[in-house]
């Protein structure tokens, strides 16, 4: 007998409302008192991610009611895939509401990084992509570093209106509003956090104290980031867990760089230079020379070369090819979403070709560092 899912409630850990009748549909749950969904329970308990998702469309709907309601919102963005996590159009969604900007992750950074030098760098970026926000604020939910500077916007900005946190999928929103529910809500359960993208799948309200609520909407699905189009096995070694240790190489014109056989960064021309990667530590970086740079991928693909595997390979679109000239005198950072950047350290100048999968962005960009 079917349950009546208009008495349910909605799932605690990804926000849907629950329902028995359909498995392979979101908030599935196999009885009525669950207050967790399938699919959060599986994530939760073993770290498994159903394939069950929204599509862009139903993203978009949902984040667009922000702009009809009086709040102060949280734009949350990964600092080690800044540009790729950015929301298009954000102003668009928020309408008049005031945005601070989160940006999470910068426990990943190198451990000498000078983070007034990475607020500078933000703040200009966002100048750039022509994105009013009041304030910026650096931090890392997962190792409580700035989290302190989060609560003092938060007091500066809120003025009694509820808090709604948008940001793309995997940038860490749920970690950081769990932090909040420690601290600020009687909510028993915490939201589903995962490393897989796509983990809130509808408006989840997490109550305050003076009759408010913290809003987390579904992150919005970019497939131009190299998270999105790899499988779960993959992305676990492309999404660092700790401080990135930068690789540099000394490279002369006409040699390459494989990261697994993910992407290739040919230095095609330049007088000798340096080049320093930071990508996840899990990532093999293998150098040769740009004349044997096809048959190298031909033959080791998938085994000397990975991650990918030979299995995983078959799902990835084709490589695309991204010319750059790096000019004399600039420090700039060759971004690949998802995977990483390249720092051209060399004053001379330099042409540089990335190839990665099809649809991945990949952009040039003044250097973070």
């Amino acid at each position: 007998m079917n349950i009546d899912t208009d008495q349910l409630e909605y799932c605690s850990g990804c926000g849907v409302k629950l329902q028995t009748n359909d498995s392979n549909k979101i908030g599935y749950v196999p009885k009525e008192n669950a207050t967790i969904c399938q699919r959060c329970y599986k994530i939760k308990h073993y770290n498994e991610i159903s394939s069950i998702a929204l599509e862009e469309d139903d993203f978009l709907k949902i984040l667009s009611h922000v702009g009809q309601t009086k709040s102060l919102v949280l734009n949350i963005v990964d600092v080690f895939d800044f540009e790729g996590s950015l929301i298009t159009g954000l102003k668009r969604f928020v309408g008049s509401n005031p945005t601070v900007m989160v940006v999470n992750k910068v426990d990943l950074l190198p451990r000498n990084m000078n983070l007034n030098k990475v607020m500078n760098w933000v703040k200009k970026q966002a100048k750039e992509y022509g994105l009013n926000v009041v304030d910026v604020v650096l931090c890392s939910a997962k190792k409580n570093i700035g989290f302190q500077d989060v609560l003092d916007v938060l007091s500066k900005y809120r003025k009694g209106r509820d808090i709604y946190v948008v940001g793309a999928t995997n940038v860490g929103k749920s970690t950081l509003i769990n932090r909040l529910i420690s601290d600020f809500s009687d909510l028993d359960e915490e939201l589903t956090t995962s490393r897989y993208p796509g983990t809130t799948l509808d408006l989840v309200k997490i109550p305050l104290e003076d009759g408010k609520n913290i809003v987390d909407t579904p992150g919005i699905v970019y497939t131009s980031r190299m998270t999105e189009i790899i499988s779960k096995h993959d992305l676990q070694k492309i999404t660092p867990e700790q401080s990135l240790k930068p690789r540099v190489y000394q490279l002369n014109e006409r040699q390459t760089l494989f990261f697994g056989a993910l992407a290739r960064f040919d230095f095609v021309q330049g007088e000798r230079q340096s080049f320093t990667c930071f990508i996840s530590n899990s990532v093999y970086v293998h150098r040769t020379k740009l004349d044997k740079a096809d048959e190298v991928y031909e033959n080791q693909k998938g085994e000397m070369l990975s991650p990918p595997g030979i299995k995983e390979l078959k799902s990835l679109p084709s490589f695309t090819k991204h010319a750059f000239r790096i000019p004399k005198n600039k420090r700039l950072d060759v971004l690949i979403s998802g995977l990483g950047w390249i720092k051209c350290n060399g004053e001379t100048g330099a042409e540089v070709v990335i190839h990665s999968p099809k649809g991945v962005k990949v952009v040039l960009r003044e250097s973070m560092l």
